[in-house]
């Protein structure tokens, strides 16, 4: 179903793609951000929602999980009403066992495979229809190396800051109508948090610490 096929191609993006590695939960959407410009490389990804357009036109194929795969794994079925025809799944690319286990109200859901089935059985057809990983263009390459530094800086630099807090921040004065104001400031400002409130009251008390 349509929720699967999003779960796949956000799976095969993640594997492929290492900055979307570290993002759990990344969106179709967003995904397609860093889709579109890949599909001149010819990649090969699987099922894409028809719900979301690109600019340019992938080269699709579908993982799929086959009554092969079912077998070799001994997973469990469950009843459905299938309303389709037997032609409908041949038109699909369905094998003869496939219709007839399909056709007679019989289907197996990815989430029939524990969690290791699952990813082995990813890996596999990824290997199979030769996903690889991507290396972009040099100016993203060189964008990234950048920030990479600028990265090793500032986690230095915010290294000594917090050596410095540890060391002279800890017994900093707090306003004794400290809820009071920040009660004060939310009111003037429906809009506001508590946590927001606190920062506009840390810029505007010359005794906090400034930025």
């Amino acid at each position: 179903d349509q929720l699967q096929r999003q779960v796949l191609v956000t799976l095969q993006l993640t594997v492929n793609l290492g900055p979307l590695r570290q993002r759990p939960g990344f969106t179709v959407c967003s995904c397609g951000t860093v889709f579109t410009p890949l599909c001149r490389e010819q990649l090969r990804f699987d099922c894409i929602p028809s719900s979301y357009q690109f600019t340019h036109s992938p080269k699709v194929k579908c993982l799929g999980l086959r009554f092969t795969d079912v077998q070799e794994m001994g997973l469990d079925s469950e009843s459905v009403d299938y309303r389709g025809t037997k032609h409908g799944l041949r038109k699909c690319g369905a094998t003869s066992e496939e219709v007839e286990f399909l056709a007679g109200g019989e289907r197996v859901e990815l989430n029939a495979m524990d969690s290791g089935q699952f990813i082995d059985w990813l890996e596999r057809k990824f290997q199979e229809h030769g996903v690889k990983k991507v290396i972009p263009d040099k100016v993203t390459l060189e964008s990234t190396y950048k920030l990479a530094i600028l990265t090793g800086l500032a986690n230095v630099a915010l290294a000594k800051v917090q050596e410095d807090w540890d060391a002279n921040g800890r017994g900093i004065e707090m306003p004794t109508d400290l809820e009071t104001r920040i009660s004060s400031l939310m009111t003037e400002n429906a809009n506001l948090s508590w946590d927001e409130a606190i920062r506009v009251l840390e810029k505007e008390t010359s005794d906090g610490p400034s930025e």
